[in-house]
């Protein structure tokens, strides 16, 4: 496997897991080379993607089309805009912030009484 193929493989993880990844370049030859290989990528896992770039054409994104959001990643993208807003800076990944808000959905559930059924 070559380095290209390594790291293509982790972004199409990335895409995956979070439905959007974002790559920067040098030069915007090879911004569009990376859009071009994730879209062959994708369309080999059975996903379905929109690609774009940035003017300057050294920054490509990928966004899955299919992905669904969770309650979770709402509250945590939400937590993360108002932090930017107010200048904070991000002081965790993406993923650890939804996994926080996570955390925070989970509850209990009862156990069913042990007693004899009769």
């Amino acid at each position: 496997m070559s380095a290209g193929e390594h790291y293509l493989r982790g972004d199409l993880e990335v895409l995956r897991r979070d439905g959007w990844v974002t790559a920067t370049w040098a030069a915007a030859g090879q911004a569009a080379g990376w859009r071009a290989d994730m879209r062959r990528a994708c369309r080999a896992a059975g996903l379905r993607v929109r690609t774009g770039g940035s003017e300057d054409g050294t920054r490509a994104w990928a966004v899955h089309v299919d992905h669904m959001v969770t309650a979770a990643e709402t509250e945590a993208a939400s937590r993360a805009i108002e932090a930017a807003l107010a200048g904070e800076p991000q002081l965790a990944p993406f993923r650890v912030l939804v996994r926080r808000e996570q955390r925070k959905l989970l509850r209990a559930v009862p156990q069913p009484d042990a007693g004899g059924v009769g």
